[in-house]
């Protein structure tokens, strides 16, 4: 199994990547859709990785909180095993 940091110097476009129980979790934080959801970065995902099972994505809506992680502000996420 690959590192997050390994996987995530191969996926253009996220802010963090963790892994827990190989599960992986890519997020991308936002202030402004742009008309953007979840599965642009799904697509993101699976172009370095065709073979990526994506478990689930989705959405978070926060209010803005200057300087907080990404996790505690508006994010896409989503969750995929290699």
């Amino acid at each position: 199994m690959a590192t997050a940091n390994e996987v995530k110097d191969q996926i253009d476009g996220i802010d963090t990547l963790s892994v827990r129980n190989g599960v992986y979790t890519a997020r991308r934080g936002f202030f402004y859709r742009h008309g953007k959801t979840s599965q642009h970065i799904v697509d993101k995902i699976t172009w370095p990785f065709p073979t990526a099972t994506i478990i689930d994505h989705g959405e978070v809506w926060k209010a803005f909180n200057g300087g907080a992680p990404v996790s505690k502000q508006s994010h896409w996420w989503v969750k995929f095993t290699l």
